[in-house]
């Protein structure tokens, strides 16, 4: 969990994880509606003891988040059997500004009330996924407060698909290295944080 400038970012799997879960779901609960907050349901089946529980806990969460960040095994162990991007509908009908649904090699989908749009995967060769997911949402965080963007601009449907082929750029990286390993700024594109106008 951390908190920076107006925005909290979380990984859910303390959410398996009693005193933890109540206490983040509380903290969630309790911050100003311009604190943007950012939720990647970070399922973990050999930590999670009670899946019900679980659920519940992420879908409290998911009702203060403003972005959520699912991978489709993130919605299968959630909501088995519904189509990712149902899933991520329902997030969006329920009050989430901005579900990002990462589809692996296809890319992601960036869905807001506004529209759907995919955004294709870059082709790389991958070394190790892990931190793929942490990456994805650092260079997603990175890339939107860096342009001085907040809760209010989440509805911009232009930007946001600009701010997840940041996200993707970020992530690429990191899965081509061994390790969690994402990249310094210096090993990115140089225009890596330009905003173009939308």
């Amino acid at each position: 969990l951390h908190a920076d400038g107006g925005e909290v970012g979380h990984r859910t799997l303390g959410l398996a994880l009693e005193p933890m879960a109540s206490t983040l779901v509380g903290y969630l609960q309790s911050l100003p509606n311009d604190t943007m907050v950012m939720i990647d349901p970070n399922w973990r089946a050999g930590v999670i003891t009670d899946r019900a529980a679980y659920v519940r806990r992420v879908d409290e969460a998911c009702r203060r988040a403003d972005v959520v960040k699912v991978s489709n095994d993130d919605t299968e162990y959630l909501a088995p059997g519904v189509d990712p991007l149902v899933y991520a509908r329902a997030l969006t009908s329920g009050g989430v500004a901005l579900v990002l649904v990462t589809c692996g090699a296809d890319g992601t989908w960036v869905i807001t009330a506004a529209g759907e749009q995919l955004v294709p995967a870059q082709h790389i060769e991958v070394a190790d996924t892990i931190g793929a997911g942490d990456s994805f949402c650092g260079g997603f965080l990175a890339w939107w407060r860096g342009n001085g963007f907040g809760v209010a601009e989440l509805d911009d449907h232009a930007r946001v698909v600009q701010a997840a082929r940041a996200a993707q750029a970020v992530s690429a990286f990191t899965v081509t290295q061994v390790g969690a390993n994402p990249p310094r700024r210096d090993q990115l594109a140089a225009d890596w944080g330009a905003c173009s106008p939308s």
